[in-house]
């Protein structure tokens, strides 16, 4: 499963990597860039997050969690394992 982690916009991205204090100004520039450069590829993704709020953000991501493990292949596959193990 492919999750791609995104912030809700390249101008929040740039003011919470500022306000971290720890990256000089050449760094966030060279870290913005490659983030616009990763969101392009973003369709690749099963499921895309964005990360405004964490609290949010966290929910989401148990969503996911729970949808795939429940994901009607993941499930008979178990059954299956289950049978042979019997058999």
């Amino acid at each position: 499963v492919l999750i791609f982690i995104a912030p809700p916009s390249i101008k929040e991205l740039e003011r919470r990597l500022k306000s971290r204090g720890t990256d000089s100004k050449q760094a966030i520039q060279k870290r913005l860039s490659k983030a616009v450069k990763e969101m392009e590829s973003a369709r690749h993704y099963d499921y895309i997050l964005v990360n405004d709020k964490l609290q949010v953000a966290y929910e989401k991501l148990r969503a996911i969690v729970i949808a795939e493990r429940c994901r009607a292949s993941r499930v008979f596959d178990a059954i299956r394992e289950i049978a042979e193990r019997r058999s």
